[in-house]
């Protein structure tokens, strides 16, 4: 097998996982286009749930901070 390189988009893949995403594409009747897009969507909406997470975490952590500090103030 050649260690050929197929460039897709502004990705670089070898051989196999362009045959991968082809076969993807075809079972799902869609293109390689979509497929790759609809990955990259998934991708993306992991990546704001997470952000998402560790901002309510931050703002928890900001929240005993500032319960610290006050009781700290009191004694």
């Amino acid at each position: 097998m050649s260690d050929k390189r197929i460039r897709l988009m502004s990705f670089r893949l070898t051989d196999d996982v362009y045959r991968w995403l082809q076969r993807l594409a075809a079972n799902q009747k869609m293109t390689m286009s979509e497929v790759v897009f609809s990955v990259l969507e998934e991708s993306k909406e992991d990546k704001e749930k997470a952000n998402r997470q560790i901002q309510k975490i931050y703002d928890e952590v900001l929240e005993i901070k500032g319960m610290l500090n006050s009781k700290t103030v009191e004694r």
